[in-house]
């Protein structure tokens, strides 16, 4: 009968528990980790580890560092060990993860090791060299036994997200009773093709923008699989380049520094001519914006894919990436009274904001190719009781890769981008509110598929008493007192800066998604 295999040695945070004041690292020998002549050290377990990345844009340095603190399991000459793994971040992916040095040194005691690993930590997180820790899901350079550990410090979110199941809001079907197993349907063919065109649509955006792959696994970098908490350090790095580009003295030194935090935290496709590294350098608010949308995008694809095994999934079938959305979507038949009636909504909209009917005369049967019933339970049950009167099917349209997000979180409040002071992709001319217009506004928001396809929602909005504006009122957290949302009047009889109709509410509870319109790209 072979032995039990031994239980894994509890991790530690040696930044956190560091070893007793004044022990420092002995000197040891330092080994080429396929040397012969080291110590014996037959298995392991280990007990610490970390990834660092360092990006530095003028001197076009991309660089990971790779630390690991082993205890020694078995008949070890020596009970610890430091591995380590480092090189330039590129060659992982052109040369495979194996590439670069590993270095091993051999220590008497725990203490002795952790003296070892905090030296190589702070010689590397120091001002000078500027590395700094990836947070990741699972890690995939390192020894072998690192390729399957979380690196770094993993939250709530990401651990919350792994241990959840996801169940399909619609697709399951079978006998009602206690005890009685459920039998999954496949998916219309129409639902099954306009999941996988959207899922597709944001992986291609997120994998030609950014230097990652979406695999069976998730979000996959050179360094490893990426976690909420390490799109949320990038979050913050922007936040503080929005800062510095609000100074009146904007240093272009300091932008380049958090230029190159940025792509360290979140690995980014640069280019090494000196123009791509030139303009790599995030020093506009649109550059701001723009880095924004990508980690939002990564938030978003993260969120989704999670599976009830614990791990982040890209390609688990359609009926997996469904589920994952979390909101029902049904094919609406053109031959339908519910399709005539939203056909009929579109044109009045059309009518009342220019009136160009002609918008909706396109070639190939018309602009709308198809109609989705949409629901979201989130969205259902939180509906507001507090606004009942005024409440209108209103049109928001977006990229095409955005729409993953859109339909498995719905439309967010602003606030991040607001707090970075960034300029709203949708005006934000009254404010940090979610906005709604009519079919044609929305339009200008839209951008088509790879396919030629673009998207919009139609969300019926609980508008309750409105205040008119006329004039652009930037600022607004909220409609004035008395009133339930704000709209922008380009009809107003003293004359408005506005152009189209926007209509705008500040709590997410006023509105709710009914349908997805699939529309030809020649509108």
């Amino acid at each position: 009968v072979p032995a039990p295999a031994p239980a894994p040695a509890a991790k530690i945070d040696v930044v956190a528990s560091p070893p007793p004041p004044g022990h420092k690292a002995p000197n040891v020998a330092l080994y080429k980790a396929a040397a012969g002549g080291q110590p014996a050290f037959p298995d392991y377990a280990i007990v610490a580890n970390c990834v660092l990345q360092v990006t530095n844009i003028n001197n076009n340095n991309n660089k990971f560092y790779s630390l690991e603190l082993h205890k020694g399991i078995g008949n070890c000459a020596k009970p610890f060990r430091l591995y380590t793994h480092y090189g330039r971040t590129d060659d992982l992916t052109t040369k495979g993860h194996d590439s670069g040095q590993k270095e091993i040194r051999y220590y008497d005691c725990l203490d002795d090791a952790k003296a070892g690993y905090l030296k190589i930590y702070k010689d590397k997180t120091s001002t000078k060299k500027g590395y700094k820790p990836v947070n990741l899901v699972s890690s995939k350079i390192g020894s072998t036994k690192a390729r399957d550990q979380a690196a770094g410090t993993l939250g709530a979110a990401t651990q919350a997200k792994m241990a959840s199941p996801v169940s399909a809001p619609s697709i399951n079907d079978g006998a009602k009773g206690k005890g009685k197993a459920k039998r999954r349907r496949k998916l219309q063919p129409e639902i099954a093709q306009l999941v996988q065109d959207l899922y597709a649509e944001a992986k291609d955006t997120l994998t030609s923008t950014a230097d990652v792959t979406i695999t069976a696994n998730g979000i996959e970098t050179p360094l490893g699989i990426l976690s909420l908490e390490q799109v949320e350090e990038g979050e913050n790095v922007l936040k503080e380049i929005a800062k510095e580009l609000k100074k009146k003295r904007k240093s272009s030194k300091k932008l380049e520094e958090l230029s190159g935090d940025f792509y360290t935290t979140i690995p980014t496709k640069i280019g090494r001519t000196k123009d791509q590294i030139k303009d790599a350098v995030i020093d506009t608010v649109a550059a701001v914006a723009e880095k924004q949308d990508l980690c939002q995008l990564m938030r978003d694809m993260l969120q989704v894919m999670a599976t009830d095994a614990g791990a982040l999934v890209g390609d688990g079938g359609v009926e997996a990436q469904y589920a994952a959305l979390g909101c029902t979507l049904q094919p609406v038949p053109p031959e339908s009274e519910e399709h005539r009636a939203v056909m009929e909504r579109i044109e009045e909209s059309v009518q009342r904001s220019h009136g160009q009917l002609d918008l909706l005369r396109g070639g190939g049967g018309g602009p709308v190719r198809a109609v989705y019933r949409a629901r979201r339970a989130e969205e259902e049950a939180r509906f507001t009781a507090r606004v009942t009167k005024n409440q209108q099917l209103l049109f928001h349209g977006s990229r095409a890769c955005n729409f993953v997000g859109l339909l498995s979180r719905g439309i967010l409040l602003p606030k991040i981008v607001v707090s970075l002071g960034v300029t709203r992709t949708d005006g934000g001319w009254l404010g940090d509110g979610i906005y709604f217009g009519d079919f044609d506004t929305s339009l200008n928001y839209t951008s088509s598929s790879s396919k030629g396809i673009k998207y919009m929602l139609v969300n019926l909005v609980a508008l309750g008493r409105m205040k008119d504006f006329s004039n652009i009122t930037y600022g607004l957290q909220k409609p004035p007192k008395g009133y339930d949302s704000c709209h922008g009047n380009p009809e107003a009889e003293e004359g408005s800066e506005f152009e189209d109709h926007e209509y705008v509410v500040y709590q997410e509870d006023q509105q709710k998604v009914q349908y997805l319109l699939e529309l030809n790209d020649e509108i």
